[in-house]
């Protein structure tokens, strides 16, 4: 009996040690307000700047045929006879809509950091081929590249946003991402404007410079992104002038006890699909 009562104490006594030590341990690694302020401000400087210049050169690239059509591409490539032009605008958006869920499980496989710039950067290059066509078929075939690789730029930009920022803050970085987004698309109409006065220099039409020098400016995105997008928060010490450890162990706690889907799980093809039986989503995607 009096050995049960001793290991009875004893537990006691390491119980109330626990209870006592337990919120100091926690506290230890705690950060004031103002330095997780901080913390969120350095994250939104390297996501949403980055995420909204990538998406804003996506929406110039997607729209710049009009302007290349207007400086004069529809008459150098014959696209004014049948459904040339139109086939040439709708085939950019049938890849695009098709590889999205494909692009969505190679953000998770490759990781944001390699999948989104790469993405930018091997769209660029194809945009720079658009200046160089020789027939609309060619211009058809290189829509349908465009629209392959811009695919994952969205529903990777969406993953990266969720596994950033609490539930009630990544909103408003939906919105902050694009806006920057609109607002640098709206200056491409300026210029391709610019770029078309171009015409004649190296025996080039001014429709080709649009291409071209906005391929250009892809392209510098894309590295831009390269050195600015950075990985899911566990892996995010790799990323180069981020978060010190202690920062980003402070992230991914506020982040678990906010929802329990912080952790990056096994790849399953049925929880991936289950969200295509809800016709809320399919509603939303026609109204998009």
């Amino acid at each position: 009996m009096e050995t049960n009562n001793l290991d009875t104490e004893k537990a006691m006594t390491e119980h109330l040690e626990k209870a006592i030590l337990a919120p100091h341990e926690s506290n230890a690694d705690e950060l004031s307000p103002s330095v997780e302020k901080r913390i969120v401000r350095k994250i939104d400087r390297r996501l949403i700047t980055a995420l909204g210049l990538m998406f804003a050169v996506s929406l110039m690239d997607r729209t710049n045929l009009a302007s290349a059509n207007i400086a004069g591409m529809s008459k150098e490539l014959e696209l004014d006879q049948g459904f040339r032009y139109s086939l040439s605008i709708i085939m950019f958006f049938v890849p695009h809509v098709m590889c999205q869920w494909p692009s969505a499980i190679l953000v998770q496989k490759l990781g944001p950091r390699i999948f989104l710039p790469g993405a930018v950067l091997l769209w660029g290059i194809i945009m720079l081929c658009f200046g160089f066509v020789k027939n609309w078929k060619q211009l058809v075939a290189l829509r349908v590249l465009v629209g392959i690789f811009e695919a994952g730029l969205l529903p990777g930009t969406i993953l990266l946003l969720q596994m950033w920022y609490r539930r009630y803050d990544v909103h408003k970085r939906y919105a902050s991402f694009y806006l920057i987004s609109l607002a640098g698309s709206s200056f491409s109409g300026v210029l391709a404007y610019g770029f078309m006065q171009m015409n004649g220099v190296g025996g080039l039409s001014g429709w080709r410079y649009i291409f071209i020098w906005e391929g250009v400016l892809t392209c510098l995105i894309g590295i831009i992104g390269a050195l600015l997008i950075v990985d899911f928060p566990q892996k995010a010490q790799n990323s180069w002038k981020f978060l010190s450890p202690q920062e980003i162990k402070h992230i991914i706690r506020i982040l678990e006890s906010d929802r329990p889907d912080i952790q990056e799980e096994p790849f399953s093809w049925r929880r991936f699909l289950t969200p295509a039986l809800d016709l809320k989503i399919w509603g939303y995607c026609f109204i998009f």
